[in-house]
């Protein structure tokens, strides 16, 4: 995202999102070159580094479903979308086929493993 600041990044993400200003210190995650990576991207420094880039912005949504008050687990992962047809499959492989293939998660080998819902052409 090309800004001037990364506030005006960050509010066009929120945006774009639907995220509510009230809840955009905890659902739109930021961090800099210069600051400590964040625990969950331990290797973003390096990557933004590799890429000439000065900030990164993500956002830090919670899971849209729980089983038994907690994220689902990569196996309940599988199950649910197993049982998806019709549109709603379509919808599903299409936002994770799309998802950037720096985001590598035990979650996503598994989908890709057990579906083959594998990156689609990105841009650089």
């Amino acid at each position: 995202m090309l800004t001037d600041t990364l506030e005006a990044a960050k509010d066009a993400l929120r945006q774009r999102e639907g995220i509510p200003k009230e809840n955009s210190k905890q659902q739109i995650g930021a961090w800099s070159r210069g600051e400590k990576a964040p625990e969950m991207l331990i290797e973003l420094p390096l990557w933004a580094e590799d890429r000439g880039v000065d900030s990164v912005i993500w956002t830090a949504l919670p899971p849209k479903f729980e089983v038994n008050g907690k994220p689902p687990s990569v196996d309940e992962v599988i199950v649910y979308l197993r049982g998806l047809t019709g549109t709603p499959r379509a919808h599903a492989e299409q936002y994770i086929r799309s998802t950037p293939t720096q985001i590598d998660t035990p979650y996503r080998r598994r989908l890709e493993a057990e579906l083959g819902w594998t990156p689609t052409a990105q841009r650089p």
